[in-house]
């Protein structure tokens, strides 16, 4: 199913399809790289992250290039209710909690990063008992996309790295989501897939931008992963 652009005019493809998983509790395996799925509105994703949940024999899920994490466009502040309007600050908008990118202009207009759908798929994560490989290249994790534009946090890394703990998930896709722009968070996440309440043994890293030195540290920081560091290929 891959590359069929299923979220591009809305989440009902999406739900249409975690719908009809709903009826295949044998399926093993589910590839639905690169079809926008989180591009208009987080709710074609959280309806997957529930059907992945509820299929016991799922053990691999390819989600590459699916916009699970995404920024709005400008936003009236007055649209947006929050203490603080300040880059990182959480608001409410839309009946959505999102994270300030953009602090407001001079005429009042704001940006803001909707970690909704990611935070589905991984609040999801230990129900999801048999999954060992997940594939979650190309999602802006850290809220900056392949060109550079968005705004840097750690955030969503952070709670990946603690919803894996006692999964059985194995082998980790996080290619091109530059999660190397802040060596704190490459060496926070090596760090947490080498506890042994995790059972991560391959880690792809690929397209991140990470340098020498957060490589030489993350390597030594989790001696028991294999981690993959240069071009993109899953």
């Amino acid at each position: 199913l891959a590359k069929n652009q299923l979220g591009s005019h809305g989440p009902e493809g999406a739900i249409a399809l975690a719908e009809a998983f709903a009826k295949m509790l044998s399926l093993s395996s589910v590839n639905l790289d690169s079809n926008y799925i989180g591009c208009d509105g987080p709710e074609g994703a959280i309806a997957l992250a529930e059907a992945f949940a509820n299929m016991p024999s799922l053990t691999s899920i390819d989600l590459a290039s699916n916009n699970m994490v995404s920024e709005t466009g400008h936003v009236w502040m007055g649209e947006v209710q929050g203490e603080s309007y300040d880059v990182g600050a959480k608001v409410m908008y839309n009946g959505r909690q999102m994270t300030v990118s953009q602090a407001p202009d001079s005429g009042g207009d704001m940006r803001m990063l909707d970690f909704t759908a990611i935070d589905a798929l991984f609040d999801a994560l230990p129900r999801m008992t048999a999954l060992k490989e997940l594939n979650l290249s190309d999602n802006a994790l850290c809220g900056v996309d392949r060109q550079g534009n968005g705004t840097f946090t750690p955030a969503a890394i952070e709670k990946l790295g603690q919803m894996l703990s006692g999964t059985k998930i194995s082998k980790l896709g996080l290619t091109s989501n530059n999660i190397g722009q802040d060596v704190c968070t490459v060496h926070m996440l090596v760090g947490i897939l080498d506890l042994p309440e995790t059972s991560i043994t391959s880690l792809d890293l690929r397209g991140n931008g990470c340098d020498q030195a957060a490589k030489q540290a993350a390597d030594q920081a989790a001696p028991g992963v294999t981690v993959r560091w240069d071009s993109r290929e899953w």
